[in-house]
């Protein structure tokens, strides 16, 4: 049982390093990192022409929604095109020929993606702390209180940063059980924007008046709901910008929401993939 259970973490340990071998030489990975490290490095300059904002909450904002919007745009074509990489050059085939089963396949794919989401996460995340220790440097009484600088919360930043994490790896599941009936990997990238943009909106189905008058209004409400993750409660970063407080409850329960549904689309991708005939 023991030696089972090695061997089948060592076949998703092996399908995860050739994801995350093949996903780093991908062309649009680079573009990604080098557009998002970019516009969190020359954010102090885009503040320039904001006059609505303090500058460390600017900062905080533009780093965080650039980790969200090109980490998700990095999750759903990573994943598309290293899906059908795969089974397009037939080494999928190649290697579901040998004992490794469907399940380990789609874990180990997801396990290498999440790992590529991971580095870009942190990599973003550590030039946003860099960008606000260098902002945040020296400064007289007046200035400090002109500009709006407090204190940096490394720490509460860096929790955003692993939250920003979950969110990525949920697009991932998400556009894996996409990938695991589709037929072309357009149509996974097309369906996964799609819906990324619904768990993206999601929220406004619970605004006051939305959702119908009618109980039918409402059960499609709670139906898309349950469906599709709430973006929404990943994006934390817009609390301690405002000198919030991002307490270990609320931390945990975001972290477990997020690990919550990339359990249940693992799960519907392996079972989705299983079926399907190669």
């Amino acid at each position: 049982m023991g030696k089972a259970l090695a061997d089948r973490f060592s076949r998703i340990g092996m399908i995860a390093g050739i994801t995350l071998t093949g996903a780093v030489r991908q062309r649009m990975v680079l573009l990604v990192g080098i557009l998002g490290a970019g516009l969190i490095g020359g954010a102090h300059y885009l503040w320039e022409f904001d006059f609505g904002s303090a500058e460390q909450k600017f900062l905080m904002d533009l780093g965080f929604g650039t980790v969200g919007m090109f980490g998700t745009l990095l999750a759903i074509v990573a994943t598309a095109q290293s899906w059908w990489d795969e089974l397009d050059g037939k080494t999928a085939q190649i290697t579901l020929a040998r004992p490794v089963t469907r399940v380990e396949f789609v874990l180990g794919k997801l396990v290498g993606l999440a790992g590529l989401l991971g580095f870009f996460a942190a990599v973003m995340t550590t030039i946003l702390m860099l960008v606000l220790w260098w902002r945040a440097g020296p400064r007289d009484a007046m200035e400090t209180l002109i500009l709006g600088w407090t204190s940096v919360p490394y720490g509460a930043i860096s929790v955003c940063g692993f939250l920003q994490w979950v969110r990525l790896c949920v697009v991932a599941a998400m556009t894996l059980f996409i990938a695991s009936y589709a037929g072309s990997a357009l149509f996974t990238i097309v369906l996964g924007v799609m819906f990324a943009v619904i768990g993206h909106l999601q929220f406004l189905l619970h605004e006051p008046g939305d959702g119908g008058d009618g109980g039918i209004g409402q059960a499609a409400a709670i139906l898309i709901g349950l469906v599709f993750p709430n973006f929404r409660l990943f994006d934390l970063g817009g609390i301690i910008a405002g000198d919030g407080q991002l307490t270990p409850e609320l931390t945990m329960g975001v972290a477990g929401y997020g690990g919550l549904y990339v359990a249940v689309y693992a799960a519907l991708a392996a079972c989705s993939f299983s079926r399907r005939d190669l």
